[in-house]
This record gives structure tokens, C-alpha cells and sequence, in this order.
């Protein structure tokens, strides 16, 4: 492929590459997962915070200020597929004190969450 991606699943279905993509992504090979599709990382920028409200606002604000969180972690990451096509994905994890804090991250991302970039 052209751009220096490397397809690591030629012929694979995609939920084949989910699954390969996952494994690799709890292994903590970020780029390796973004090969299962096709893709690798042109660009990252992360963040930390420690005060989850401070970085928060709206909704997510106001979930947050009822469920405090321990940390938030923020990653900005420009994608490429070696081919002129670009994307950028946004990850957010959020820390809580409790393993399962009171209400599910699906509700959280229901809030349209939304965590400015400084």
C-alpha cells in the first residue's frame, strides 16, 4: 500500500479487524490496531487533568459535579490511510473512584460528550 501502511489482515472481513483490532489495543499496541484497519497515525496529542469539572462543561459538566472523577485523560490523533484520506479521532477516559460509577459510560456518552482541547 502506498503512505507506509501496511495491511496486517489482506482479505479479512471487518469484523475479523475489529476483533484482531481490539486484542492488539488491550495489548497496548495502538498502532498496531490502527494497521488492522488500514490506517496509521499521522499526528497525537494528549492531554492529562486532574480536575475532571474544570475540563468539562454543559451536560457533561453537570454529570460530572454529581459523579466526581479521579482523572481524565484526552487524545487528539490524526489518521491517514496512506492514500490522501485523513480523519481525526477524539478519545476521552475518564477515572472514576469506583470501578462502576453510578450510572454506565454509555449514559455519559449519551450527554453528548463534549471536552474542550486547550
Amino acid at each position: 500500500m502506498a503512505g507506509d501502511v501496511v495491511d496486517s489482515l489482506p482479505g479479512r472481513s471487518l469484523k475479523t479487524r475489529k476483533a484482531e483490532a481490539q486484542k492488539s489495543a488491550k495489548n497496548g499496541k495502538p498502532d498496531e490496531a490502527l494497521g488492522r484497519f488500514k490506517l496509521k497515525r499521522l499526528k497525537k496529542q494528549a492531554e492529562h487533568e486532574f480536575d475532571c469539572l474544570a475540563a468539562s462543561d454543559g451536560k457533561v459538566r453537570e454529570f460530572l459535579a454529581r459523579t466526581p472523577c479521579t482523572a481524565l485523560d484526552r487524545m487528539l490523533m490524526a489518521v491517514g490511510d496512506g492514500h490522501g484520506d485523513a480523519a481525526v479521532v477524539s478519545v476521552v477516559r475518564v477515572g472514576f473512584r469506583s470501578r462502576s460509577p453510578p450510572c454506565t459510560l454509555d449514559a455519559l456518552a449519551d450527554v453528548a460528550v463534549y471536552f474542550p482541547v486547550k
